[in-house]
Formats: structure tokens, sequence, C-alpha cells
């Protein structure tokens, strides 16, 4: 059986952290401003419509998160 997947927001919320505390639960140089960028994604105007972007981390600090979640917040969540 296997664990249910969420993305790191859902994570965030589901342990009830701020975004300090999950800069902080994760370490290995995680800002609480890249921490909340990763979550509520970052608000920029194209042309004449509102845009959300979600940055991704880079490859290394995706393998941190999976294993600080313990696999619960994997690769696949990254990509909306």
């Amino acid at each position: 059986m296997s664990k249910k997947s969420m993305n790191i927001e859902e994570f965030r919320q589901a342990k009830n952290m701020t975004f300090a505390e999950l800069a902080e639960f994760l370490g290995n140089g995680a800002t609480e401003s890249k921490v909340h960028q990763w979550c509520m994604g970052i608000n920029y105007k194209y042309k004449d419509s509102n845009m959300r972007r979600y940055p991704i981390p880079r490859v290394e600090m995706l393998q941190h998160i999976y294993d600080k979640t313990k696999g619960v917040v994997d690769f696949k969540s990254w990509y909306r």
C-alpha cells in the first residue's frame, strides 16, 4: 500500500506549520520566502492576464524534501 502523495502546501497545512516553521523543518538552505513561493506561487502579469507560476526547487532540494517528508511530498507533485 502506498502513501498518499501531496504537494508541499498540502503537507504544510496538514502539519499546521507556518512558512517559517516549514523552512526550519526542511533546513538545507530553505528560506521562509522560498518556501512561501513553493507553496503559494508567484503572481505575475503576462499580456492582459494575471498568471501564477509555481517555482520548482533544484533536483538536490527536491530529493531533500522527499527524504525529510518521508516520501509524502514526491517529485511529481511539483508539476501542476
